[in-house]
């Protein structure tokens, strides 16, 4: 190499998340899952030796034949030479507002404006990484350059389940953290994310339904049992009810959703 400093990337015998996403559009919660996992592991191992990649999208992440996930092309990584590290030992790297660097649709809001960045900005890239993954689309689209930086500064962010409804809530919350506008709301550590993810499949608890307290209806004639079926049924006692009886089963049969019958009651 005559003296010149070189890089050596492994070779890795499969395709990048993007060549995948362009076949099936979208992915299953479960396949996004573990992509995600693999690719925090492989973001915190570079963090841990004082690297950020600024760059996190799926062309970036390679996918090897067995389904391993692995993060590529650190060309515009920022190391230890043009950062700090501060108490937590997160890499805060400075950024120069004339240059911004990164690609357009997966840029950190904090990058954006040219503010110090740290790991939480590529957590956020991986965020919208995760949202195409689940959904088939970017979370933030315009028609040029600017109008992409502009909407993830407005942080207006879509539902992913309304694009999936098959993902879980908890998964989509998770994604939702990491995409926050500020750095501060997201997760702190790589590992606290992983943590989140790992039981982010398993289905929530679903809370005990709350008994209502049972009051007992003036009771109604049978004439009205005929005309509303089960619900008048559970009111009649074997007489006409009064006007206020009636407003009661207004009541109810508009709690009830059942206002289609509301119309009946004289």
């Amino acid at each position: 190499t005559h003296g010149c400093p070189y890089v050596v990337l492994e070779y890795v015998d499969g395709q990048s998340l993007q060549d995948l996403l362009a076949k099936e559009k979208s992915l299953s919660p479960e396949r996004t899952v573990d992509i995600l996992l693999d690719v925090a592991k492989g973001l915190r191992a570079a963090l841990e030796e004082g690297i950020i990649h600024r760059d996190v999208k799926p062309s970036n992440i390679m996918l090897t034949r067995d389904g391993q996930a692995k993060v590529t092309d650190f060309g515009l990584a920022a190391s230890l030479a043009s950062s700090t590290f501060s108490r937590e030992g997160s890499c805060i790297h400075k950024v120069d507002k004339s240059h911004l660097v990164g690609t357009a649709h997966f840029m950190a809001p904090e990058r954006i404006l040219g503010k110090e960045c740290d790991h939480r900005s590529d957590m956020y890239s991986l965020g919208i990484s995760a949202f195409e993954m689940l959904t088939g689309k970017k979370p933030y689209d315009a028609w040029n350059f600017e109008g992409v930086l502009a909407l993830h500064l407005r942080g207006d962010l879509p539902s992913i389940t309304e694009f999936q409804p098959i993902v879980p809530s908890r998964l989509s919350k998770i994604v939702e953290q990491m995409l926050s506008l500020e750095p501060a709301e997201r997760y702190e550590t790589y590992t606290e994310l992983i943590e989140a993810l790992e039981p982010s499949l398993e289905e929530e608890d679903t809370p005990a339904p709350v008994e209502k307290e049972v009051v007992e209806q003036a009771p109604f004639a049978p004439s009205w049992a005929a005309r509303f079926g089960s619900v008048a049924a559970t009111f009649t006692r074997g007489r006409e009810p009064s006007s206020e009886e009636k407003e009661t089963l207004q009541l109810y049969v508009k709690e009830m959703g059942l206002q289609p019958l509301a119309k009946l009651i004289g």
